[in-house]
């Protein structure tokens, strides 16, 4: 059996952090007490940011910890925490609808939007399905989960990336976020020969994923981030209020008669969704139903009334 590289660890009291001009670098204790400075390659300039808080004693620096890629190359893990005030409470907020053609869209109250879109990754999970395919023939396991490690690396790298693209947008509109909640989305139908195709099955991508590395994204910047019901954000018309038809890509509205992209139209009732949504109050007519009278019953109370739901249904 191999043997497996465990990272060597240090607590915060054993390492220090300087820096000279602009180079960052990191002092840790060796045998027999040696101290020696190792110089660090800061790759994101955000990380800058997060090392001047530790110098400036306003961010509260935790373990380190080195690790050695398997391509031989040295990392500095290091876990930092520190204060960050709580959202500013905001009337205005983005709606992020989420999908397979676009990964997500947000739309602003007055409907700019910003497509993201990574067609790539598409052609990354067929890729990938076809190879999965062949080395389960093969019978090499091993492979196998090494080939589904790196898939994973790389969606989760796209995730990283549209998250912060979404925060970005929402900062710059002077937005809260704002997602429809899909828990239970994997428990839904699908056609099977949907589901037969790497690149069109939801069950591959990780839906959930992005919604935590967006939300605590934008908690680290200050900007709200909330859940609102899933159900008929897609069907319902922006302009009216009214249920319409969804086509793929298309969306109009038989009252109104609005056309437009069908990501959009969702993202921008998600966007304005106090403003669209309205109570429906379930009542028994008179003379009851189908023709039988109606009796009062403890059952037929307050939790029939003020559900929630779009305009269209009322």
């Amino acid at each position: 059996m191999p043997c497996t590289r465990l990272p060597l660890e240090t607590n915060n009291q054993n390492w220090t952090l300087h820096k000279v001009g602009q180079t960052y670098s990191v002092s840790f204790g060796l045998l027999r007490g040696v101290k020696k400075r190792v110089p660090l390659a800061i790759h994101q300039a955000n990380h800058e940011a997060v090392l001047d808080g530790i110098l400036a004693g306003t961010h509260k620096k935790g373990s380190l910890k080195l690790v050695q890629s398997k391509k031989g190359v040295w990392y500095a893990c290091i876990s930092v925490s520190w204060e960050v005030p709580g959202p500013s409470e905001t009337p205005r907020f983005i709606g992020v609808d989420r999908g397979q053609n676009h990964l997500a869209v947000a739309v602003t109250p007055e409907g700019r939007a910003l497509f993201l879109s990574f067609g790539w990754v598409r052609h990354i999970r067929r890729h990938y399905a076809a190879k999965r395919r062949r080395l389960q023939k093969a019978g090499k396991h091993r492979t196998l989960k090494r080939l589904e490690q790196k898939e994973s690396r790389t969606i989760r790298h796209v995730n990283h990336i549209l998250s912060k693209k979404l925060v970005a947008f929402a900062k710059e509109h002077g937005c809260g976020i704002r997602m429809e909640d899909l828990s239970g989305i994997r428990q839904s139908r699908q056609r099977q020969s949907t589901r037969a195709q790497a690149d069109l099955n939801r069950d591959f991508w990780p839906y959930y994923d992005l919604e935590i590395k967006t939300a605590y994204k934008a908690l680290g910047a200050g900007v709200a981030f909330e859940k609102v019901p899933a159900a008929y954000t897609s069907k319902t018309c922006r302009k009216c209020g009214a249920i319409g038809v969804r086509n793929r890509h298309r969306f109009r509205c038989e009252r109104c008669g609005y056309r437009g992209h069908a990501d959009h139209n969702a993202g921008s009732n998600l966007a304005n969704w106090l403003g669209l949504s309205c109570p429906v109050v379930l009542e028994v007519p008179q003379g009851g139903v189908h023709g039988t009278p109606h009796q009062p019953s403890t059952r037929l109370g307050p939790s029939w009334v003020s559900e929630p739901g779009p305009k269209g249904l009322g």
